[in-house]
C-alpha cells in the first residue's frame, strides 16, 4: 500500500513537471514493556518481532521499534515501509 500510494504521488507531480526526489530513513522509538493477551487469535503481543513468525515463549518484550520510512526530499510526505519490534540496538548490530 505504501508503495503503490508513492506511486501515485510521483506520477501526480511527474504530470506537474516535477522531479520528486525520496530518501529512505531508519528510526527508532521508545515503547512502553507492555505485553498484551490478544483473545481473538490467543497469541500475546509486545514482545520482540524481527519478522521471523510468532514470538516463542522465552520472547523478551520489546523496548522499542525500529521503522523504515520514505521521506520526501522536495515534498512533504513520510510513508511508513516497515518497522519491527526490538529490544534495542547496538554498534555490533
Amino acid at each position: 500500500m505504501a508503495f503503490k500510494l508513492l506511486s501515485m504521488k510521483v506520477e501526480s507531480e511527474l504530470k506537474r513537471g516535477v522531479k520528486v526526489l525520496v530518501a529512505v530513513m531508519l528510526d527508532d522509538m521508545a515503547l512502553r514493556k507492555e505485553v498484551q493477551f490478544n483473545s481473538s487469535d490467543q497469541q500475546f503481543r509486545g514482545f520482540v518481532d524481527i519478522g521471523c513468525g510468532p514470538a516463542v515463549s522465552d520472547s523478551v518484550p520489546a523496548r522499542d521499534v525500529l521503522v523504515i520510512m520514505e521521506v520526501g526530499i522536495n515534498s512533504h510526505f513520510k510513508v511508513p515501509i516497515g518497522y519491527f519490534f526490538i529490544t534495542g540496538l547496538s554498534g555490533l548490530q
